[in-house]
């Protein structure tokens, strides 16, 4: 016997209510209860319902997490939701007004990435060249790099930069000072980078 919601599933139940007296047509009348319809039967897309929309809350809570929405307009109690990122800067920064597109670099200078390979047009801050052959190209892109960061954040193009260098693992203060065609940064071990 299965039960659903403590209703039998079994055919209806037979009544025979008491004869009357005097009414013997009546006698042999069955009298039946309504059949309780048995509960919907489960398909198979009902769990694959659930698991769509399970997979729907999920990904709706990943996509929270990833874009940094706490539901609070982007603060918690510990005040607003900040992000530490550990790349290098590939963006170029607005052109600056008024810087040349044919910089002016020291004969003298080595092209430390390829847009100063390819004598790319200058001004935007993506042309790199090593001053020196003991500037690393790998510390060259980091110092060009360090100097994108501070000039987006300040808008200023010269500065004193704290640099860590990719090959000795260790941190150089650079000088940069601009010309108005090309910033120049010096310092660590007799380190020179024009950036442009």
């Amino acid at each position: 016997m299965c039960h659903y919601g403590g209703v039998s599933s079994e055919k209806p139940v037979q009544y025979f209510p008491p004869q009357e007296p005097g009414n013997p047509a009546d006698a042999h009348e069955q009298y039946v209860h309504p059949a309780i319809p048995d509960p919907p039967k489960r398909t198979a897309l009902t769990p694959l319902i659930a698991l769509s929309a399970a997979l729907v809350v999920v990904g709706a809570a990943v996509a929270a997490w990833w874009f940094g929405w706490s539901g609070d307009g982007g603060t918690s109690a510990s005040g607003p939701v900040t992000s530490t990122y550990t790349s290098t800067v590939r963006v170029a920064p607005p052109e600056p007004q008024g810087r040349p597109t044919d910089a002016r670099v020291p004969a003298q200078a080595i092209p430390a990435n390829d847009a100063a390979r390819q004598g790319a047009p200058t001004g935007d801050f993506n042309s790199v060249w090593r001053g020196t052959e003991v500037t690393s190209e790998p510390f060259a892109l980091a110092v060009r790099d360090e100097f994108v960061r501070h000039y987006l954040d300040t808008g200023e193009t010269e500065a004193q930069l704290r640099v860590a260098s990719p090959v000795t693992q260790q941190n150089y203060t650079m000088s940069c000072r601009d010309d108005g065609s090309v910033v120049t940064c010096t310092g660590g071990n007799n380190a020179v980078v024009h950036i442009s």
